[in-house]
């Protein structure tokens, strides 16, 4: 295997054929090719090097990359080969998420404590299935329509104003994590598959649970919102919040 670097000579590794996860040290990298006779390999790390670029790999199978612990401020579409389906990049530099809007093979994302302000890419592209996107700077949501294939979504701890409640209740989410932002909207509720959703730590005073979301198991609101189920969903008694598992047409609701 080759590791060429900016400004340095091309280094020759040899690894064992057989190995699952490859960590890299060195901080000048901008290329690793020669890894096709890695069959085993599942995941690349080149966290903690200061990378101002996305290096290039020539892996020919299903891979997850982390990238995380580095400066990367400029992310395009073409950084990423068809192989990549996994990709970690918390602590970086990143503002937009442009770059998304044209990604076709990641299914997980996370890019949590980076620069973000906006997240309608992350949101609206129909490959993603799971997106980590807390710790950033987003305020406001303007996309129309979510995923077809997002089932998880974590937007905890940005500066969100207002979210899309009618696109996510055509969503196919199952958990939504949006605690810790500055939503005042009046929250409806109406989605066949969420499970569990936390909004708690925003400043919605209610929150309406429709029929549809019969599903919905874990409600997590702030002490001072209002809680409305419709007629066939109940608010769990008691007895029936032990181990949060709440029996079918109960949801379990804490406030924090």
């Amino acid at each position: 295997m080759r590791l060429e670097a900016d400004g340095k000579e091309v280094d020759e590794l040899k690894i064992h054929k057989d190995i699952r996860r490859l960590s890299i040290r060195n901080r000048f990298l901008y290329r690793i090719t020669g890894m096709s006779a890695l069959t085993d390999l599942e995941t690349i790390n080149v966290s903690d090097l200061d990378l101002q670029n996305i290096p290039k790999f020539d892996f020919d199978r299903p891979y997850s990359i982390s990238m995380n612990n580095n400066s990367i401020k400029d992310v395009h579409a073409t950084d990423f080969d068809k192989n990549v389906f996994s990709v970690e990049m918390y602590r970086n530099l990143i503002e937009d998420d442009v770059w998304f809007c044209d990604i076709d093979s990641i299914k997980e994302v996370n890019i949590t404590s980076n620069k973000l302000r906006v997240a309608d890419c992350l949101l609206s592209n129909d490959h993603v299935e799971k997106v980590s996107g807390s710790f950033n700077y987003i305020s406001n949501i303007s996309v129309r329509k979510i995923g077809k294939k997002l089932q998880s979504l974590d937007l905890s701890y940005n500066g969100i104003r207002n979210f899309p409640w009618n696109a996510l209740n055509e969503s196919s989410l199952k958990e939504v994590d949006l605690s810790n932002n500055q939503i005042y909207d009046i929250v409806t509720l109406n989605l066949s598959t969420i499970e569990k959703i936390d909004i708690s730590k925003n400043p919605t005073l209610k929150v309406v649970v429709g029929e549809k979301s019969k599903n919905l198991r874990l409600l997590r609101v702030s002490p001072n919102a209002v809680v409305e189920f419709s007629n066939s969903l109940k608010h769990c008694e008691s007895g029936d919040k032990v181990n949060k598992i709440a029996p079918n047409g109960c949801v379990v609701v804490e406030y924090e």
